[in-house]
């Protein structure tokens, strides 16, 4: 019933999951993409095998499904009981994906004297380019880890001034997709890209250069 001159209005009305195609996607949809582009294949991404992987619940998974859906970034089909997420190729995957992607990084703090496990930033760049590398080595962590560091007596230090290292904390785990301890070379393209720093910029291209899609 709608009778608007008194104010009355009880139709039914529902609520339906709308997404922005110019959105940037969540960090978890941003993990699963950059899974899909370490990884050797593309079958068998269902939403099981993702939440496995990558440490999220499978209702964070199907929220990534429709995001991935929204944007139209590959197929999404049943496979038995639960869904799956094909793509064509990953060279494809990365363009189709780069506008939904941002910078890994939610914060950047310094440490002193701490030798850390996951190469970030410039110092994994240089490692990937021929690009020198930074005076303070560069690491990168999850929320997670740097909670748990923090109550082994990790103290972050107000500036770079007396600092050893600097740490990334990062909206995903950078463990997840590092080779040899290094940050994988897309989030690591995405920490970076925004930096105007013309041998920056060379060294990503280099860098993006030499992946092997």
């Amino acid at each position: 019933m709608y009778l608007p001159h008194l104010g009355i209005d009880l139709r039914e009305h529902f609520r339906r999951f709308h997404a922005k195609k110019d959105k940037a996607f969540s960090p978890a949809s941003q993990a699963v993409v950059i899974y899909a582009l370490i990884r050797q294949t593309n079958e068998n991404l269902t939403s099981s095998h993702l939440a496995k992987k990558l440490g999220y619940t499978l209702m964070t998974i199907n929220r990534v499904f429709a995001e991935l859906e929204v944007a139209q970034i590959g197929e999404l089909c049943q496979k038995g009981r639960e869904r799956c997420w094909t793509f064509s190729d990953k060279r494809t995957l990365w363009k189709q994906t780069t506008p939904f992607l941002c910078s890994p990084v939610k914060k950047r703090l310094w440490l002193k004297s701490h030798q850390l496990k996951i190469i970030a930033g410039l110092t994994a760049l240089s490692h990937l380019s021929l690009l020198a590398p930074p005076l303070l080595p560069v690491f990168a962590a999850s929320m997670h880890e740097w909670k748990i560091w923090q109550k082994l007596g990790f103290e972050e230090l107000p500036s770079a001034e007396g600092a050893d290292i600097q740490l990334e904390i990062w909206h995903y785990d950078p463990d997840l997709f590092a080779k040899n301890n290094i940050a994988d070379p897309f989030s690591l393209y995405l920490s970076l890209k925004a930096n105007q720093d013309e041998r920056i910029e060379s060294a990503l291209e280099e860098m993006m250069e030499k992946i092997e899609w």
